[in-house]
């Protein structure tokens, strides 16, 4: 298409969160019983984990702060990567679990975290899971990535790339006490819900929308 029609504008619409039934799911029920039974403070991942998570930094940043538990929750892709996961003891898989139960997992959560490796996935990523944090108006600790760094410099997102930095970015992040980022965050994952999205490209479509 592009080539018969080089003028074409072409709009990029990002990923989405269903926001309002985030919160209404974590609403629902109490904190998992088997997350109940670990240790606070918690800093939780939700999503598969595969070759673009970077389980060296995330092995050396739980070294590094043994009185935080880092849990995660969600498949692998192959089993051998457990070992490589769960090498420190404050490292937590749970496994997966149904979409209807991630909310309350991740309204659990004190810090929620996206440790991805550096590469080409990561530079091209949208992340919804950033949504979804953001729909429960979660502090967010990401590696650097483009598409979070909007939200790093507005205050939203702690952001660390080295041991060092994560390490930084963790124990700022689990001492947020804002209560204008909380909001800040739920306008954002607002913002990105499907029906807003599907409003901009009816819009986008109609050349109603910059």
């Amino acid at each position: 298409i592009r080539s018969q029609k080089p003028d074409m504008p072409i709009y990029r619409i990002p990923n989405g969160v269903d926001d309002e039934w985030f919160r209404q799911q974590a609403k629902q029920g109490s904190v998992p019983t088997d997350l109940a039974a670990i240790k606070r403070p918690t800093v939780g991942y939700v999503g598969t984990l595969s070759e673009w998570v970077d389980f060296t930094l995330i092995n050396n940043v739980a070294r590094a702060l043994p009185d935080v538990s880092f849990v995660f929750v969600g498949p692998m892709d192959y089993k051998s990567r457990a070992g490589q996961l769960c090498s420190s003891q404050n490292i937590f898989w749970l496994g997966r679990k149904a979409y209807s139960e991630v909310p309350l997992y991740i309204n659990a959560f004190d810090v929620c975290w996206i440790p991805f490796s550096s590469g080409r996935i990561t530079e091209n990523t949208n992340p919804i899971k950033l949504f979804e944090y953001f729909a429960l108006g979660k502090p967010v600790v990401t590696t650097r990535m483009p598409e979070a760094e909007r939200y790093h410099q507005s205050g939203l997102v702690y952001v660390g790339n080295t041991v060092d930095s994560m390490v930084t970015a963790v124990l700022s992040a689990l001492e947020e006490r804002d209560e204008d980022k909380r909001s800040h965050r739920l306008k954002v994952a607002n913002e990105h819900s499907w029906d807003a999205l599907v409003e901009k490209m009816e819009l986008t479509v109609a050349g109603e929308h910059d």
